[in-house]
């Protein structure tokens, strides 16, 4: 789950290699980096950072962290950014650092969930970085299957799969999206975006931090929505090897109240809007990284299928508006001649074509979503639609006793996890 709050006061700044040309980088700045080899403070570098971004987390803060000093590997740093919490979040943070001292913490004033993770990206000193939301859990193993995965394959990338927590609260799409199938891939093909479970939640997605450094990659600060998208597009074609696992390392959250991902549902107009921005970012990272030219036709698609249900659903002079903005974008991406081309070869060319070639022109109704849903059901995605439902009828769903019952165990794991935490923050030291 998204736990940085409120996105606060934005900044922007260039990197020394800007990604993206014709319009405002969506990604990187520069970052304070540790020397390869040295660990800020001195000693030696840890295999494994986990970053975790804090912010409105006290009830789930001390049972997230404990999933992570309970790893079987214990060498790993785990830094943990708060993003001027206004909770009792950095009151356990004290007793998390006063305990453990792998534990780094670094405070800075509310800026968001990127500006948090880019924090901790700047203060990671490890060969291997990932993330983990701060009301996730992760399986006691997970540090070491990252590290182990990069060192059997040289990596620069390792995605790996995830469980809904609970179990009954995941549903087929999820369970889809987090469920990777073993894979290498030696160098980028539009399949690793367009086909595999590889996005688009980064707290499943570790890094060697050499390639992040060479990279320059960093969250959008300014994106108030689908920054994780926008880093995985970013990040996939400039790896020059990326392994998914299908090891379920971590257990997400699903749901909890207050967290962005709840605060996103219902609002279609916004969502629309958020959308709009995170293929803007996309089309210009990757016109910039000389990406259109080889694979634009599967980018166009990925767009189209992104936008056009909720502009088919928006009232009519909203839809125009939208459209005539994805419209914008695709020319300012493709050229005005090519966008259209683009448009007549896509499976969405029905509605597309209007859009890219009638300067944003877009019919509503059943009609228009009935051709929508007709375009995008290739062969493969039935399939996989329909095993993803026939898993969902065979699961039995949980009764009103069953739910109360989980969530009256895990607030007393929670609760048990504090208690122990202030515990072991006051009992003596043995030298």
């Amino acid at each position: 789950m998204r736990t940085a709050g409120d996105r606060g006061a934005r900044r922007q700044a260039g990197h020394p290699r800007p990604l993206l040309a014709g319009g405002r980088s969506c990604l990187g700045r520069p970052g304070a980096e540790a020397p390869s080899g040295t660990r800020i403070g001195g000693g030696a570098v840890p295999r494994v950072s986990v970053v975790i971004p804090v912010y409105g987390v006290e009830d789930y803060l001390a049972l997230s962290v404990a999933s992570v000093r309970q790893q079987t590997l214990e060498d790993i740093e785990i830094i943990c950014v708060n993003d001027g919490s206004p909770d009792g979040s950095r009151d356990i943070l004290a007793l998390l650092e006063a305990v453990d001292p792998r534990i780094v913490v670094v405070d800075k004033p509310n800026g968001g969930l990127s500006s948090a993770r880019n924090a901790g990206i700047d203060r990671a000193t490890g060969e291997y970085l990932c993330f983990l939301d701060a009301d996730d859990l992760m399986d006691e193993g997970a540090c070491r299957a990252i590290a182990d995965a990069f060192e059997r394959t040289g990596a620069d990338v390792v995605t790996y799969g995830a469980s809904p927590y609970p179990l009954f609260r995941g549903y087929p799409w999820l369970e889809r999206v987090l469920s990777p199938r073993d894979a290498v891939y030696g160098e980028f093909t539009p399949a690793l975006l367009f086909d595999e479970a590889s996005h688009p939640f980064v707290w499943r997605t570790a890094l060697r931090r050499s390639f992040l450094v060479d990279s320059a990659l960093r969250f959008d600060e300014d994106l108030a929505y689908g920054e994780d998208e926008v880093f995985h597009f970013a990040l996939y074609p400039r790896s020059s090897q990326t392994v998914l696992i299908s090891d379920k390392l971590i257990r997400y959250r699903v749901a909890r109240g207050g967290s962005l991902m709840d605060g996103q549902r219902g609002d279609l107009a916004r969502r629309v809007e958020e959308h709009l921005a995170i293929v803007g970012c996309v089309l210009r990272d990757w016109g910039d990284g000389g990406f259109l030219v080889p694979w634009g036709q599967e980018l166009f698609d990925w767009s189209a299928e992104f936008l056009l249900l909720d502009l088919l659903t928006l009232p009519e002079a909203a839809r125009l508006e939208s459209a005539s903005s994805l419209h914008e974008l695709w020319v300012e991406a493709f050229g005005e001649e090519s966008a259209c081309r683009l448009a007549v070869a896509s499976r969405f060319h029905v509605l597309a074509r209007p859009i890219a070639c009638n300067r944003g022109k877009l019919p509503g109704g059943r009609v228009a979503k009935a051709r929508y849903y007709l375009s995008r059901l290739t062969p493969a995605r039935l399939a996989k639609v329909l095993r993803g439902r026939l898993r969902a009828r065979r699961a039995s769903a949980p009764s009103a006793v069953e739910q109360a019952t989980w969530e009256a165990e895990d607030a007393r794991h929670r609760q048990e996890a504090l208690q122990f935490l202030r515990a072991e923050a006051v009992a003596p030291r043995i030298p």
